[in-house]
């Protein structure tokens, strides 16, 4: 690590002073940023969740040591990655649908900003389930449904498999045929049929989706459902590009305009709106 580096790395921590309520949260993160920069070292406490108070939020949340968990809390409650969607005229949302809620951070923005609102929250790791029911606990849980699983354009089983990213880059593979009844496989579900289970008759007033990459497969298929959601906001990953999103959405019959858009080089964010919504 060269010096530039470093006072860098210094300046940031110092910043992060900033972020949070209490000198003792400050200090988890510190260590944080230490378990993550040497995850080969045996330290202690890698993975322990601890409740962190950040300022400006009544109800702490629970994160993990050594995780992606606080690189989340930075995006959604430090940098603001969503306020572009909740400057959109929503109203006053009836449903909500996450696909990919890793720890629920994203779902506690949903009940702070749009109280009144049923959540419907998908996730398929077990641990991170485990993190996500921690969190909304404490906010309040009653409007929020859980599904232990994940969203494809064609249902079957399937594994999961961590990326580089953490805990916040799980993705899925093919299960092999003779593995299709292992216990570590997970029922993938069609969109079509999450929704006729848990909302039927509902029109989606606001679609988050981070998925990780399968959300190729899953708008190249969206013809049956695209037309429940209202709004959407949508994380692309690798080689599908907004322009393959456009495409795809064009291709299934159902008009939307594209609100905000940003491009990167493996990843963009892409916030639509449909033109005609129906429950049908």
């Amino acid at each position: 690590m060269n010096l530039s580096t470093f006072k860098r790395i210094v300046q940031d921590c110092r910043a992060e002073r900033n972020d949070y309520a209490r000198t003792r949260d400050w200090m988890l993160r510190l260590y944080d940023r230490l378990l993550n920069r040497w995850p080969w070292a045996p330290l202690p406490f890698r993975k322990k969740a601890c409740l962190v108070y950040k300022k400006g939020v009544a109800e702490p949340f629970f994160l993990r040591l050594g995780s992606s968990d606080w690189a989340v809390l930075n995006e959604l409650y430090v940098r603001n990655e969503y306020e572009i969607l909740l400057k959109c005229d929503l109203g006053k949302p009836r449903w909500i649908v996450d696909l990919g809620s890793n720890i629920g951070l994203s779902l506690r923005l949903w009940r702070q900003h749009f109280p009144e609102a049923n959540i419907l929250a998908v996730e398929p790791d077990l641990d991170n389930v485990r993190m996500l029911r921690m969190n909304i606990a404490e906010s309040g849980n009653e409007k929020v449904t859980v599904v232990e699983g994940c969203v494809l354009g064609h249902a079957r089983p399937v594994q999961l498999q961590q990326g580089a990213g953490g805990e916040w880059a799980y993705s899925v593979k093919e299960m092999a045929a003779e593995a299709s009844d292992s216990p570590c496989g997970i029922a993938a579900l069609t969109m079509p049929e999450l929704l006729r289970r848990h909302c039927p008759d509902a029109v989606i007033d606001l679609l988050k989706c981070d998925i990780e990459g399968t959300e190729a497969e899953l708008f190249r298929n969206c013809g049956s459902w695209l037309q429940k959601i209202r709004l959407g906001l949508v994380e692309l990953h690798g080689d599908y590009r907004i322009k393959d999103f456009e495409r795809d959405a064009m291709e299934s019959g159902i008009p939307i305009e594209i609100l905000w858009r940003e491009e990167g080089n493996d990843f963009s964010l892409v916030i639509f709106q449909t033109r005609c919504v129906s429950a049908n």
